[in-house]
């Protein structure tokens, strides 16, 4: 894994700097399109422009470890290639504005079949979690419905979350998909860095607006804003839709668990 050293004082202050304007930068793009008089394309637009803001933020990373490698620093390679589908089996938290544009996206793409045989998916999912403890729900490796064929159906508009997955070992990806919870995963944690303000922009966002988002377990909140055409215009109003799709428990395990994992790959 990549080693982390704490940075000197000032260059810690400029790196903080610049992640305060990811988030700020973030909340902006997305408070326009969360207003009760917005439409759908502007949701759309907003959502995208903030994944193409992720997707550069990991590129650059990408390429300063890249960079490093070409200078005699040993550095491992991502591992991640497609087809692989191991992290399409971990549970996926997302945002509100990312499950409507998603929905919005599989309305828009998919055939009237392809949508019916996704929420068969949906339902085969959530059923497999039923009358579990909040720890077996954790480390229960399940199939995200948006797998097909060993690949993201709705990869271009895919979660924040799911863009921060970065393997550097796929043995290990393999061992943890036997054990999950007591295998860590080796990747990049710049990744994560460069991530997080991302997602924390989101949800400034929506608390500027006076909305709810917790965060979202996928699979439930795509079900709700599939079943329901008025999901984003109910949401935008102030309905609280998308209560069922938060599950606390869950959460608190995943965020316990996540500042372990943490605490871990910087040692």
């Amino acid at each position: 894994m990549a080693h982390w050293q704490k940075p000197s004082s000032n260059i810690e202050q400029r790196r903080q700097d610049w992640l305060n304007s990811v988030q700020q930068q973030v909340a902006t793009k997305l408070e326009s399109a969360l207003q009760p008089s917005s439409n759908s394309q502007s949701l759309t637009a907003s959502v995208s422009s903030i994944h193409e803001l992720a997707n550069r933020n990991i590129e650059m990373i990408e390429n300063n470890a890249a960079e490093m490698r070409r200078k005699g620093q040993k550095l491992p390679q991502i591992a991640c290639k497609k087809g692989c589908d191991i992290c399409c089996f971990i549970r996926v938290k997302a945002s509100i504005p990312e499950v409507l544009h998603i929905a919005d996206h599989i309305r828009s793409t998919f055939t009237d079949a392809e949508i019916e045989n996704l929420k068969a998916k949906i339902d085969a999912n959530l059923a497999a979690f039923e009358g579990l403890t909040g720890k077996d729900r954790l480390n229960k490796m399940v199939p995200c419905p948006l797998l097909e064929d060993h690949s993201c159906s709705v990869h271009s508009v895919r979660p924040v979350p799911c863009r921060m997955h970065h393997s550097t070992d796929l043995e290990v990806c393999k061992q943890a998909f036997d054990q999950p919870d007591k295998v860590q995963i080796p990747h990049f944690l710049d990744v994560d860095t460069v991530v997080h303000p991302i997602i924390h922009g989101i949800r400034t966002a929506v608390r500027s607006a006076n909305l709810k988002d917790p965060g979202l377990v996928l699979a439930r909140a795509l079900k709700i804003a599939m079943e329901d055409p008025q999901a984003r215009e109910k949401w935008l109003n102030g309905e609280d839709l998308f209560a069922p799709a938060v599950d606390k428990e869950l959460q608190q395990l995943e965020e316990f668990e996540m500042r372990r994992r943490m605490i871990q790959l910087k040692r």
